[in-house]
């Protein structure tokens, strides 16, 4: 009887439990070193986002203190200049120290600034001298500001970052206020516009019956019959682009939308109205 021959060493029960146990070891330890980066990257990202600042600037008035509050995910103890300014050019300022991703400082509005809209700016700092940031905040952000990032990170003058919350406008008393202010002046621009035209025109009103003034209607005198072409060309354009720059300087209508303006005699016939890309067609 020959003798029997040995199964391969592959094949016996033994060795395939033992290469069971090594291939569920390497999968076991990959899987571990897969949720080790994972961990790693999301507490890299975490702290990237850090650097990353976001905030708002928000004004609002009473008893003729202008309350200025930043919201921020700057640190405890970032300083940001504040600045408030009126239509006129004059302007207060103060910091404010940030402290649970808020800051508050009242304001002293001057007596003599006159109803209109206040703009309310806010900078967090790295390049001011006589009111540096405070060294917990420069050990985080970098000494000039250079570990900044974000939307609202902006190049300063020591090869670093600020941060420039984005501007605000608020109406200075109020909304109501204001409006009766700008209505106010917006009545008397367009008299004293129809007062310097010598007579030539006659009133000025919006077009259609509903009170929008992104259309006008400008009745003129028979003056305008005795001019040449171009002359009433001329004045149309005139008098329609200080039109439309008053209605909107008044808050009318908005800034970006279209205003036009149309010529009509005293009997009501159009005289000229607004070309597609700009001048007057000259009708009569």
């Amino acid at each position: 009887m020959t003798e029997k021959q040995k199964k391969p060493i592959y094949k016996r029960w033994w060795f395939i439990a033992l290469v069971i146990i090594v291939v569920i070891g390497a999968l076991g330890s990959s899987g571990e070193e897969a949720v080790e980066d994972k961990n790693s990257a999301t507490i890299k990202e975490k702290d990237e986002a850090i650097y990353e600042i976001t905030g708002g600037l928000n004004v609002e008035f009473e008893d003729g203190k202008a309350v200025v509050t930043i919201t921020t995910n700057a640190i405890d103890g970032s300083i940001f200049e504040t600045l408030l300014m009126d239509g006129n050019l004059n302007f207060v300022s103060d910091f404010i120290t940030i402290e649970n991703g808020v800051g508050v400082k009242e304001f002293d509005i001057p007596e003599e600034w006159e109803v209109g809209y206040i703009s309310g700016s806010a900078m967090m700092r790295f390049n001011l001298d006589e009111h540096p940031q405070p060294d917990k905040v420069k050990e985080v952000y970098g000494e000039n500001g250079e570990n900044l990032r974000g939307d609202l990170a902006v190049e300063n003058n020591v090869n670093g970052y600020n941060i420039n919350l984005d501007v605000v406008t608020a109406p200075y008393p109020d909304e109501e206020t204001l409006k009766t202010k700008l209505n106010e002046l917006f009545a008397n621009a367009m008299n004293e516009l129809i007062k310097s035209s010598n007579g030539v025109v006659v009133n000025i009103q919006p077009h259609f019956k509903d009170g929008d003034w992104s259309s006008v209607a400008v009745t003129v005198s028979d003056a305008w019959y005795f001019s040449q072409e171009y002359e009433k060309e001329r004045f149309a354009e005139q008098v329609g682009g200080t039109i439309e720059t008053i209605v909107k300087s008044a808050g009318v209508v908005s800034s970006d939308e279209l205003v036009t303006v149309y010529f009509y005699d005293v009997h009501g016939k159009e005289l000229a109205s607004p070309k597609l890309l700009g001048g007057y067609k000259i009708k009569r």
